[in-house]
């Protein structure tokens, strides 16, 4: 039978045992074998100890006897002793022994050895080759059988080795009467062949003392030699009459790996190892009754299979129970490699296991209270494992190991499992394992994530676990169910197949981070698992950002190939004010970024969560793609627009890696709307930002908006609104569209009414370019259209007007450019083919007007028009207008062309130093201009000029108006007047052609009061007349004194003889016989007064009779106060 190297070491020490303790023993017992003769003289006592050494003999060289009355003994106290062999070869000296005899032996003439002390010598001691060992040349026969293998067991073979020497020592005589033995400061020099030990020990010691039947052997010594220890310690209890005895061995400081035991075997196993061993064995009458060893270990290196393992301080006790059949190893304190900490083994039936290793399963049991297994770089940290149990079978021939219970405890969880451990057969491809486990397991308790991902390995699935230790930051992993299948050949792929492994677990109190500028999911509960290419976790309940979430997945599909997309999900409820806020703190900015005041918003919102992102650590924003869809119940977006409330039932909100958008239904303020917005927030465009809307509102929204709509327009109106911009609410471009069907406008300043149910739309286009505000305008309407835009500066000045279409049906079409030559000056230019200002007119022409128009600013007007009607019928032809403005007051009017397509045309305002301004106007046609002035037919051609000076507030304008060759009639008041007058003649006339005058003169002084005429007077060859008086309140208050001159040429002939013309005519204008007459009253009702008796009565006298109404006359203004 082959030999193992087990007992092959175990032979070794047992034989080491035997060398160094009994053979010291034996040395004694040996000397002393055999009752001798002892005479009172040095040769009895050399001829005695010969004989005690078997005829080998002794020499002394000084012998001295000492009495001990105590003990009632002599004492032989020999010097220079020397041991021959039986081939006279010196085997041992010593320098001196003390001998006790027993008195009485020797007295008889027997010499009784009792004690015997032996100190300074040397001593060999020699196991040969064929196992025999030969003690200071005496030798003690070989073990039988020689040989283990010719043993039935190795409990046999050392039972039958230290039976061997028991046998020896119990046949000596000496054995019986011997007390005590003692050698001190010897040199001891141990050699075995078989082992190839040549030790020396020096300083050696060694004590048998017998009591009764009890002897007691204790042998030490330092040690010296290759591969020795520092230092030997023996002790043996005997009971030679019972064969029974317990024997210690203790090697302080050996060199393990340099014990020739060991040196001699070819092992995969080396290194630098120091350790005190002991060794411990007991004999009863039976066999072997234990043996047991004890080793201490302070620190060295130990390499196996080259695999370099460092170790620290071991206490470990090995025991073997012959009876029980049971062996027990106890790791006190064990540290080795990257395990430390301690445990326990057991292992039943050692000689079943022994005789039938190869075929038969045996059970064992292991336990660890203690257990840390430093396994990085593999794993992150190092493991601490408690409480571990282990029972299962071990087969040797199916080189595997079963176990029904593996428990242990990992901070306060514990793991039961049971299931197979099992060495690879072979290894065919360098990623193969060299073993294999199966298993199952449950874990009750609450793992920390740390904890878990302690026990994850560093390099399996990288990417996801990296993900969880930079975002799993807190929770608890709690009832956990465990499946591993990992045969040998798993990873020849580089990373475990899903079948592998399996862990179902559930989570609870958990804090995970899915963006690192998001704030994480806090208080998460839910179950998760873990397979062996893949991770997932449903979660049941969780809080982001004080909302609640009702349930969310994380799904990392492949751990391998490295890289691979991990999807995360979830939904939950809370305020839209919170998201906004964690919004606002991360990448998006809203607040910051987009100025979006995210306090003003409001609501109760659920939204779904998505992200997707590669399984790494450090991954671009661009691969990580990310989608909320959810809704807003009762939102409210306070100030949205110009103070305007946006409020909404429902919204529904989406947001993915581009695009923030918010779709439905609400009111702004009161207006019930539908709106689509949404942000391109990584887009620079300047369409990022766009918004849709529709619904019905009222002119004041529109006022708020902007359009000025609300003294026009009443009812409300359908709008659609488009807007865009580069970011959040702050749009560069806003598109609103109005149908404004049901709608009622009116325009008083153009007499244009639109009825509710005509159709009419308008389209207003605001955009900001870099440095002013442009809007568009579109309106269109039964007999209205406009179109144009107005540019408005950053600081909202108006920069540009540009009218590309007025048309307002029978008032005006045109074209026109307003534009600003500095911040305080305007350009006006327009063209058109038609302009009717017959409005207009009336109002310029109205009393109390200061010259001031609605306008602000310096502005200077060119217009061209082809046709510009003054009234019904009248319009001037090739119309052309220059007009300089200082704010609202009038400095340059320049009006020309031609009346009714014939007639030039001119007018002229300029302004003086004074803040006045002169008044220059002529017309061919100075009826048409009238009639479209005043309207009625009363002038009828004639040349038209006036001048005058034009004044502002309550200074007074001066005009002076003059008619060459033009006839007047249809004039009501003229013509009851000349009825009056009993002229009917030409009253008739006035009412026909008229009556033809070949000068008119009118000065015109007016103020805020009304009209004031000094002294007006016309004449031709039928008549003249003077008029002056006043037209106050709007014509209410009507005042007129004047005198009719019929046949003016005739009549006024005298008037220009000095002295007799002031006589006979009067005044300028009259005749040598005229009328008076006065009108007193209003336009609508004027009372006229003519005295007759003044057309017989010439010039000065005529004037008793003016005014016969007897009012006072008022044709000048009041001056000013």
């Amino acid at each position: 039978m082959r030999q193992t190297t087990g007992i092959i070491i175990l032979e070794g020490l047992t034989g080491l045992v035997l060398l160094i303790g009994l053979g010291l023993a034996l040395v004694a017992w040996r000397l002393t074998s055999g009752p001798t003769d002892l005479a009172f003289v040095k040769g009895e006592i050399e001829n005695a100890l010969t004989e005690a050494r078997g005829g080998d003999r002794v020499t002394i060289d000084d012998v001295s006897l000492r009495w001990e009355n105590t003990q009632n003994e002599f004492q032989v106290f020999a010097e220079g002793l020397e041991f021959y062999s039986e081939d006279e070869e010196l085997v041992a000296r010593s320098q001196s022994a003390l001998i006790d005899v027993r008195a009485l032996g020797l007295l008889s003439g027997k010499v009784q050895l009792r004690q015997i002390e032996i100190d300074t010598g040397e001593l060999m001691i020699r196991r040969d080759s064929e196992g025999a060992i030969w003690l200071a040349g005496e030798r003690i026969p070989p073990a039988r059988p020689l040989q283990f293998h010719e043993a039935s067991s190795i409990i046999q073979y050392l039972e039958q080795s230290i039976l061997n020497v028991v046998d020896n020592i119990s046949e000596s005589a000496a054995v019986s009467d011997l007390r005590a033995i003692t050698l001190s400061n010897f040199t001891v020099h141990l050699i075995d062949d078989q082992f190839d030990i040549d030790w020396t020990l020096e300083q050696a010691n060694l004590r048998l003392e017998r009591t009764g039947e009890h002897l007691d052997i204790a042998a030490d010594g330092a040690a010296y030699g290759a591969g020795s220890p520092d230092a030997v310690y023996f002790e043996l209890a005997f009971e030679p009459a019972k064969r029974e005895f317990d024997a210690f061995l203790r090697l302080d400081q050996a060199k393990v790996f340099e014990l020739p035991v060991l040196t001699s075997l070819d092992l995969p196993i080396d290194g630098d190892l120091t350790a005190d061993l002991a060794f411990a064995f007991g004999v009863k009458q039976t066999g072997v009754e234990g043996l047991s060893l004890d080793s201490v270990t302070q620190g060295g290196m130990v390499s196996v299979a080259g695999y370099d393992m460092p170790i620290g301080r071991n206490d470990l006790g090995i025991i073997y129970d012959v009876e029980a059949n049971k062996l027990v190893i106890d790791a006190r304190d064990f540290e080795v490699g990257p395990a430390r900490g301690d445990w326990f083994f057991e292992l039943d039936d050692v000689v079943g296991l022994i005789e039938a290793i190869d075929s038969t399963p045996f059970d064992l049991s292991w336990r660890s209270d203690r257990l840390e297994l430093d396994l990085t770089p593999m794993f992150p940290n190092t493991w601490r494992i408690q409480d571990i149990n282990l029972a299962g079978a071990l087969n040797f021939a199916e080189q595997r190991l079963d176990f029904s219970n593996l428990s242990l405890a990992v901070d306060g969880t514990t793991v039961s499992s049971s299931g197979r451990l099992y060495r690879a057969r072979s290894q065919d491809h360098p990623e193969d394992l060299p073993f294999g486990v199966m298993l199952t397991a449950e874990a009750s308790g609450a793992v920390p994530p740390q904890t878990v991902l302690d026990f994850w390995p560093v390099e399996l699935g990288t990417g996801a676990r990296d993900w969880l230790v930079e975002n799993l930051l807190d929770g608890r992993a709690t009832e956990g169910q465990i499946k591993l299948d990992i045969a040998p050949d798993s990873l020849r792929n580089g990373y475990l197949d899903d079948e592998d492994l399996q862990l179902d677990f559930s989570f609870e109190e958990g804090v995970v981070t899915f963006l690192e500028d998001l704030p994480a999911v806090m208080n998460g509960y839910g179950t998760g698992q873990l397979k062996g290419n893949s991770f997932s976790l449903d979660l049941a309940s969780a809080n982001f950002s004080d909302w609640e979430l009702e349930r969310g997945t994380v799904s990392i599909p492949y751990f391998m190939p490295k890289g691979e997309d991990m999807l995360i999900e979830a939904e939950g409820t809370g305020e839209v004010i919170d998201i906004l806020r964690t919004l606002s703190n991360s990448r998006l900015q809203l607040e910051a970024e987009y100025s979006m005041p995210i306090e003003d918003i409001s609501g109760t919102g659920r939204a779904k969560f998505s992200l997707q992102r590669p399984a790494l650590s450090d991954v671009p924003y661009e691969e990580t793609i990310f989608n909320v869809s959810g809704t807003v119940r009762e939102g409210r977006y306070d100030n949205l627009i110009n103070d305007m409330d946006l409020s909404a039932r429902r919204a529904d909100i989406t947001i993915d890696n581009e695009v923030v958008r918010v779709v439905g239904r609400g009111r702004l303020d009161e207006a019930a709307i539908t709106f689509d917005w949404s942000d391109n927030f990584r887009s620079e465009a300047p369409d990022s930002t766009q918004l849709e809307a529709s619904g019905i509102v009222s002119p004041d929204m529109l006022n708020d908006f902007g359009i000025a709509v609300r003294a026009y327009m009443t009812g409300d109106a359908t709008a659609i609104v488009k807007a865009e911009g580069v970011d959040g609410v702050d749009f560069s471009d806003i598109d609103v569209g109005l149908d404004l069907e049901n709608t009622r406008i009116e325009v008083p300043e153009i007499d244009w009414i639109k009825p509710v149910g005509s159709p009419a739309t308008a389209n207003i286009k605001f955009e900001n370019l870099k440095e002013t505000n442009e809007t568009d305008v579109e309106f269109n309407a039964d007999g209205v259209a406009f179109r144009g835009n107005v540019m408005l500066t950053e600081q909202g000045r108006l920069d540009r007007l540009d009218v590309n279409r007025l048309f307002v049906r029978d008032q005006v079409e045109m074209t026109g450019e307003l534009r600003r030559t500095d911040p305080v000056s305007l350009e006006l230019d327009v063209t058109g083919p038609y302009l009717n200002l017959e409005g207009a007119l009336q109002g310029l022409l109205g009393g109390g007007n200061d010259g001031a128009l609605p306008l602000f600013g310096n502005i200077d007007i060119s217009a061209d028009f082809d046709q510009i009607r003054l009234r019904d019928g009248v319009d001037i032809s090739a119309a052309s207008l220059d007009a300089i403005f200082a704010g609202p007051v009038l400095n340059f009017l320049d009006l020309a062309g031609a009346l009714n397509d014939v007639d030039p045309f001119a007018l002229e305002i300029r302004s003086n130093d004074d803040d006045s301004r002169s008044l220059n106007a002529s017309v061919s046609n100075a009826g048409g201009l009238l009639t479209a002035m005043f309207g009625g037919d009363i002038v009828k051609g004639g040349e038209l000029s006036v001048t005058g000076t034009l004044r502002d507030g309550e200074s007074r304008t001066d005009l002076n108006i003059n008619i060459r060759n033009t006839r007047l009639a249809n004039a009501p008041l003229l013509t009851q007047i000349l009825s009056l007058a009993s002229l009917r003649g030409l009253a008739d006339v006035m009412a026909g052609d008229g009556i033809l005058f070949s000068s008119v003169n009118v000065p015109l002084m007016i103020d805020n009061s009304g009209y004031y005429i000094p002294g007006a007077k016309a004449s031709g060859p039928a008549l003249g007349f003077t008029a002056k008086g006043s037209i106050l309140d709007g014509g209410k208050d009507l005042t007129l004194d004047g005198v009719l001159v019929p046949s003016f040429g005739t009549n006024s002939a005298l008037g220009g003889i000095p002295i007799i013309g002031d006589l006979f005519v009067s005044r300028d204008g009259e005749g040598v016989f005229a009328i008076t007459y006065s009108v007193r009253g209003s336009i609508e009702e004027a009372r006229i007064a003519v005295n007759p008796l003044s057309g017989i009565l010439p010039g000065m006298l005529r004037r008793i009779f003016e005014n016969p109404d007897g009012e006072a006359l008022t044709a000048v203004p009041p001056e000013p106060q």
